[in-house]
């Protein structure tokens, strides 16, 4: 039985679920998730990603949990009749520890892809993990550390990011092509090679707001020090081209072009990035661009994050690392327009540091354990059912 509850959780299971089809054509896969793992051959019971979704959008906060405990009930409920083999939960740590309490009173196997994030806040639920999971299947090296400290039963399965088609950094004809395609919407530079730096502002109206005119700022300054700098800012899909335009209009005179190209392919061939917090960061990182970290938030929201986030850093290459790879400019006070373009010129005129951060970054895409997340998670799957069956 397999729970997910987020369309990312959606994805990464589906993934899952067809490796474990594939290498076991007579497991039966079913439970909670959304139209991504009944595709990929789960007998979708309930469409919690969709229930989910819309509480979250029009449900009061009361009615939403009591609406989410109808489902928990769904969910045991389903346990208690099919009795599965094991239950494998995927993220949505404050639905799917629930579910897990419950199935280990059942006496039902819990393994849990991707782990709750708990070496970044509310360390706390570590007793419950070791009380309630079987089998933790991590997708960064350093949760498989810190699950070995706490004797968890851990594997360390690699992350579904690498299998998603981050690409090798282009060479040659392939690079040019592609930076020549960025470029060209963009004025020539005549006396030196140009500099692509990218601009990703996040993918949410709120982050937008909060950081395009910091962006913008800090691209003014660059250009006005390094005037072979051109911009390049991919747009998300969640955001609309008339969106964007709304904080294009006061910087029409920037050589700055927005891209609908698959971002993945952009990040590629950047020279720099200044890239807002987030999983974007670590496409960045796989794609061995440098570059520095934003996040601005509201004063009230930056005072409650500082409380309860317990760890050095907020990036996660850098949590990775265990270091700092990309410079992390965190709040109002820090995330301005010339702090961010002071930052940035340290790193752009100073060709050591550049070098330093590619190698950093070649190590980093070394240590995430190469593609075949979803099949190294399904052979970890399949091996302990057939041990405790």
């Amino acid at each position: 039985m397999f729970v997910a509850g987020e369309a990312s959780g959606d994805a990464h299971a589906s993934a899952v679920i067809r490796e474990i089809l594939s290498q076991s054509p007579s497991t039966f896969v079913f439970g909670l998730g959304g139209h991504q793992m009944r595709d990929a051959g789960m007998r979708l019971d309930v469409d919690l990603v969709s229930e989910l979704r819309a509480l979250m959008g029009f449900v009061r906060v009361v009615f939403s949990a009591r609406a989410i405990f109808r489902m928990l009930d769904t969910a045991e409920e389903l346990l208690r009749r099919e009795r599965p083999d094991a239950l494998v939960l995927v993220d949505y740590p404050g639905f799917n520890l629930r579910l897990a309490r419950r199935a280990a009173r059942l006496g039902i196997p819990v393994i849990y892809y991707i782990s709750p994030q708990i070496w970044g806040w509310n360390y706390r639920r570590i007793n419950a993990i070791r009380r309630d999971i079987s089998l933790m299947l991590v997708i960064f090296p350093f949760e498989r550390d810190m699950y070995e400290r706490e004797h968890v039963p851990v594997d360390f399965v690699g992350h579904p990011l690498v299998d998603e088609g981050t690409p090798q950094p282009l060479v040659g004809a392939e690079r040019d092509a592609m930076r020549a395609e960025l470029l060209s919407s963009l004025p020539t530079v005549k006396t030196a090679q140009p500099l692509l730096i990218g601009l990703v502002p996040g993918s949410r109206r709120g982050e937008l707001e909060r950081h395009m005119p910091p962006l913008l700022e800090a691209a003014r300054l660059i250009a006005n020090r390094l005037p072979q700098a051109r911009f390049v800012l991919p747009r998300a899909r969640t955001i609309t081209p008339e969106y964007i335009d709304h904080f294009m209009a006061a910087a029409r005179d920037l050589p700055i072009a927005v891209t609908d190209l698959n971002s993945r392919q952009v990040y590629s061939v950047l020279d720099f990035a200044i890239c807002k917090s987030g999983t974007s960061t670590l496409e960045m990182a796989l794609s061995q661009t440098p570059f520095i970290v934003i996040y601005r938030m509201s004063f009230l929201n930056e005072i409650i994050v500082r409380i309860l986030i317990k760890i050095k850093w907020v990036g996660l290459p850098n949590i990775i690392m265990n270091r700092t790879v990309a410079p992390e400019l965190l709040g109002i006070r820090a995330c301005t327009g010339a702090n961010i373009a002071a930052a940035a010129l340290r790193i752009l005129e100073d060709p050591k540091r550049l070098d330093a951060a590619r190698a950093d970054l070649r190590e980093l895409t070394t240590i995430m354990g190469g593609s075949g997340a979803a099949k190294r998670a399904a052979m970890s799957i399949l091996q302990y059912v057939r041990e405790h069956h």
